[in-house]
């Protein structure tokens, strides 16, 4: 089995790549990003983990670093209530958290 090589960003990026998806007619109004699951810390003596959960604050504005596995990759329809000038469409993906640091 062969292990795909990772993408060169360093290349010029050209209005194709930048195109919003779209799918059997539709254009995605707007890209999401989604995270799901949680980070475990199992071993409630470490004292570092403690602090480090105990650390957040209701309504505080924190700064991670999150790694993740793309988990899903897609276009996505909502249809509106009445006809499809209120459809929602959009392109995105799913991420899977691993494991985060704080900044």
């Amino acid at each position: 089995m062969s292990v795909a090589a990772a993408p060169d960003y360093s290349q010029v990026i050209d209005e194709r790549q930048l195109a919003i998806p779209g799918l059997d007619g539709y254009v995605a109004e707007k890209l999401t990003v989604a995270l799901s699951g949680g980070v475990e810390f199992s071993d409630v003596t470490q004292a570092e983990d403690v602090q480090f959960v105990k650390s957040f604050k209701l309504g505080q504005e924190v700064r991670l670093t999150v790694v993740a596995t793309v988990t899903k990759k897609g276009f996505v329809l909502t249809p509106g209530k009445d006809d499809m000038t209120d459809d929602k469409t959009s392109f995105g993906v799913g991420l899977k958290v691993h494991s985060l640091e704080q900044v």
